[in-house]
C-alpha cells in the first residue's frame, strides 16, 4: 500500500457510495448503460437531400433521441459533486486518494491509475473565463443567414449553461441565443461522458478490491444508498411533551422524564369528543326512547291502527336519519 491515511479511506468510501448511486439511477440501470453510452458518443441521426438541379432544396435534417429532462436532470444531480474541485469526492481527490492506497510500484496498477486520472481530466475539461476555448464534439453558431457576426458556443460552453442557468444553479443567463433545447443536447453528451467514466471508475475499484490492491469495508459495497419504495410503515412509539422539550438518552420504551404517549395525550380530548356527541344525539336518542315506549304502551292494550304505526315508523326513521347525517 501507499501513504495510506483515513482521510483517503473515507473519501474513497464516500466515493463508492456516490458511485453506487449513480449506478442506481434509471438511466443507467434500466439497461445497464446502454442509454449512457449512446449518450456520451454523441449519437445523431442525419438525413440528407440534394437536389443536383436546384441547390436551394438541397438541406440536411438532423434528429435526435434525447432522454427526458427531468430524469437526466437528476442524474447530473449525482454526478456533480465528482466535477467540483473543492468538494470531498472531487475527481482530483479521488484520484490522489486512489494512488495513496494503491502500490504505486506496481507498474500495472500505476499505469490503470493514470489512465483513470486522464479520463477523469478528459470528461471534466472545460474553459469557463474564455468562450469557445474548448470543445468536445462540436461548435453552434446563431445568428441571421449570412451574418458574418453570429455567436459561436461549443457543446462544453452549452452543456455548462445548462448546468449553471437551466438546471443545478442559477447563473444570469449568458446564453440566451441559443434556445434550452440547444444548451441541453449539449449536457446530454457531455454529463453522459462524466457518467461513462463514473461507472468505469466503480468498476475498477470493485476488481481492486476483489483482487486484494484495495482495503476498502465491505458494508460501503452493500448498504443502502437509494429509496426504493414510495410507501411504507414503521411500528414504534411517540412521545410528546412541551414545546423545547429535549429527549434525554435511556429506556426509549418507556416515556422520558416530562413526557408521555401520544395515547396518554390524546385520550382526553378523545374522551372531550365522545362527550360532545353523546350531548348532541342524546335529544334523539330520548324521543326515539319514548316512541318505542309509546308504541310498546299501544301494542300491550288493544293494538296499534296500522296507520298511526306507520306514521310511528316514519318518525323513527327520520329521527335515526337526521341522526346519521349529523
Amino acid at each position: 500500500m501507499g501513504n495510506a491515511n483515513t482521510s483517503d479511506v473515507d473519501r474513497l468510501c464516500t466515493l463508492v457510495r456516490r458511485l453506487r448511486r449513480i449506478e442506481a439511477h434509471p438511466l443507467i440501470a434500466a439497461d445497464g448503460g446502454e442509454t449512457i453510452h449512446r449518450l456520451h458518443s454523441t449519437q445523431f441521426t442525419q438525413t440528407v437531400f440534394d437536389h443536383r438541379t436546384d441547390p436551394a432544396q438541397s438541406y440536411v435534417v438532423l434528429k435526435f433521441d434525447l432522454p427526458d429532462e427531468v430524469q437526466f436532470e437528476s442524474l447530473a444531480a449525482r454526478l456533480r459533486p465528482l466535477t467540483l474541485g473543492t468538494d470531498v469526492i472531487g475527481h482530483k481527490s479521488i484520484m490522489d486518494a486512489l494512488d495513496a492506497l494503491t502500490d504505486s510500484t506496481d507498474l500495472a496498477i500505476a499505469i490503470s491509475n493514470a489512465a483513470l486520472r486522464r479520463e477523469w481530466e478528459e470528461a471534466t475539461r472545460r474553459d469557463r473565463k474564455n468562450r469557445g476555448a474548448k470543445t468536445r464534439a462540436y461548435t453552434m453558431y446563431a445568428g441571421e443567414e449570412g451574418d458574418d457576426d453570429a455567436e459561436a458556443a461549443t457543446d462544453l460552453d452549452l452543456a455548462y449553461a445548462w448546468l449553471y442557468e437551466d438546471s443545478l444553479h442559477g447563473d444570469v443567463p449568458a446564453y440566451d441565443e441559443f434556445n434550452a433545447r440547444d444548451r441541453y443536447q449539449a449536457a446530454t453528451h457531455v454529463f453522459a461522458h462524466i457518467a461513462v467514466v463514473a461507472l468505469e471508475t466503480l468498476a475498477y475499484i470493485r476488481w481492486l478490491v476483489a483482487e486484494g490492491y484495495l482495503d476498502l469495508p465491505e458494508e460501503v459495497f452493500t448498504v443502502d444508498v437509494v429509496v426504493a419504495e414510495t410507501k411504507w410503515e414503521v411500528r414504534g412509539q411517540i412521545y410528546v411533551g412541551e414545546p423545547g422539550k429535549v429527549m434525554a438518552g435511556g429506556d426509549l420504551n418507556k416515556p422520558p422524564p416530562g413526557m408521555k404517549t401520544i395515547q396518554e395525550a390524546m385520550r382526553p380530548l378523545i374522551q372531550d369528543r365522545i362527550d360532545a356527541e353523546f350531548e348532541r344525539t342524546q335529544p334523539i336518542g330520548d324521543a326515539v326512547n319514548a316512541l318505542a315506549q309509546a308504541e310498546e304502551a299501544m301494542v300491550e292494550a288493544d293494538g296499534m291502527p296500522a296507520d298511526v304505526a306507520q306514521h310511528m315508523d316514519a318518525v323513527v326513521n327520520r329521527l335515526t336519519s337526521e341522526s346519521d347525517d349529523n
